[in-house]
């Protein structure tokens, strides 16, 4: 009779990803161990991210409440380089997210469901004991377990092969709080843009098609509850060095040299985050790949966080099922795998947009706000009904620009498709990988 392993399942990375799993896998009876490198409450991302509404209530998840959550469906102004041009989304539904508390919260609901969590301590080694797998840990304990996760982000755990993203789909992106030290000029700055205080204004292709500089000021939300906080600004920004473009992080020091109403610096961080395709191998050598370290990032705005969310919830209701990692790897394929690779088709074609590309296609109406909507709160960016009379009114008026746009679109359908007929695993999932490939590499 095989000895039954200790958990049923060690988490490798207790970041977003990794703590998301934790607690959802707990909440469904499964014996979780998890372990970070870094103290856990230094674990994961320690800035503030936006995250869609919907992917909380998905991943059965309460929505954040203050000070986890610091702006709830402020309007997002989308600006030609430095403007004037623009499209507007109002109320975009787009929570903004303290990344530090939403860890916090996920790690203590794991710990509170019976997950074992524990920080400052790395994977070292790795060995097959029968149907299980021992995990060796750097403080000289072996662990056991049916299923290891790798949840370490970007590079991967070094147990298995990584996936390594080309260098042409990382995007450095850096954001930061400072506090505002002159009100009246950050008011100005957003007067002198044409953007209400307390929404988002998104300078977009200011250091090559895919990059941004987004601001937010936190003004009129300051009150006495909150123990005199100082009113804040908010600033993500982003690009493709691997482009031969400005990175993110020296986007973010500029924009604070240029605008010296802005004071001290409260919290932030920087990283480089993958926009390419995810990894079409998942699963090997007792090993799943989740989050960063898997590419699940939806590329169109940057962001894996929403995504990791709906993740940990499928992955963990799959295996208290009793099913396979394997069939869990084509089961994301077929859920997830169209919609990243679709918002990774679109982003390369962002890429290519220049200034005044950008500012033609937002004068003629093909980037809509529905279109840029659906982007932003991660569902298939594809025009609906609504869309067509301004549409057919756009093409009329730039006809050069629909012929620049619609391969684009007609790509990302195809992928959508395509990854609806993924096969579960053999030969056939890499001939499937192989045409995934020549489809977004447009050929």
């Amino acid at each position: 009779m095989t000895e039954r392993p200790d958990y049923d399942l060690i988490i490798l990375g207790l970041g977003t990803a990794g703590a998301s799993l934790a607690r959802a896998a707990a909440r469904r009876g499964l014996r979780v161990f998890g372990i970070d490198n870094r103290a856990l409450g230094e674990a994961g991302a320690r800035w503030v991210n936006g995250v869609p509404r919907w992917c909380f209530e998905a991943a059965e998840l309460d929505p954040p409440r203050h000070p986890e959550l610091r702006a709830d469906g402020e309007g997002f102004h989308m600006i030609a380089g430095w403007g004037p041009r623009r499209v507007t989304v109002p109320s975009a539904g787009l929570l903004e997210v303290d990344m530090r508390a939403l860890v916090a919260r996920l790690q203590a609901e794991a710990a509170a469901a019976g997950a074992t969590l524990r920080g400052e301590l790395r994977a070292t080694g790795l060995v097959q004991t029968g149907a299980s797998w021992s995990v060796a840990l750097s403080s000289g304990e072996r662990v056991e377990a049916a299923l290891v996760v790798d949840a370490t982000g970007l590079g991967g755990c070094g147990l298995v092969s990584s996936h390594r993203p080309d260098r042409r789909d990382l995007c450095v992106a850096a954001q930061a709080v400072h506090e505002i030290a002159d009100i009246d000029a950050a008011k100005a700055f957003f007067a002198k843009h044409k953007v209400p205080v307390g929404d988002a204004a998104v300078f977009t292709g200011v250091a090559g098609g895919y990059s941004i500089v987004n601001v937010r000021a936190d003004i009129s939300q300051h009150t006495a509850e909150d123990g005199g906080a100082p009113p804040t600004i908010s600033i993500l920004t982003g690009a493709i060095p691997g482009g031969g473009h400005t990175p993110g992080t020296v986007l973010l020091e500029r924009f604070l040299e240029a605008n010296p109403w802005i004071g001290p610096r409260i919290f932030g961080g920087a990283r480089a985050i993958p926009i390419g395709p995810p990894a079409g191998v998942l699963f090997e050598g007792g090993v799943l790949r989740v989050g960063d370290a898997a590419g699940m990032v939806f590329a169109a705005h940057g962001s894996g966080i929403g995504l990791h969310l709906l993740v940990g919830a499928d992955l963990a209701t799959h295996l208290a099922a009793g099913r396979s990692p394997e069939a869990w790897q084509a089961r994301f394929h077929r859920r997830f795998g169209g919609m990243i690779c679709a918002s990774v088709a679109f982003a390369r074609f962002s890429a290519t947009i220049d200034g005044a590309l950008l500012e033609r296609l937002l004068a003629s109406g093909l980037l809509s706000p529905n279109l840029m909507r659906a982007g932003l709160l991660q569902h298939p960016m594809r025009p609906g009904a609504g869309d067509l009379p301004g549409l057919l009114l756009a093409a009329l008026r730039g006809p050069e620009l629909v012929r620049r746009l619609a391969p684009t679109l007609v790509q990302m359908q195809r992928l959508e498709l395509h990854h609806l007929r993924v096969p579960e695993g053999g030969a056939e999932l890499h001939r499937w990988l192989a045409a995934r490939d020549r489809l977004l590499g447009g050929s």
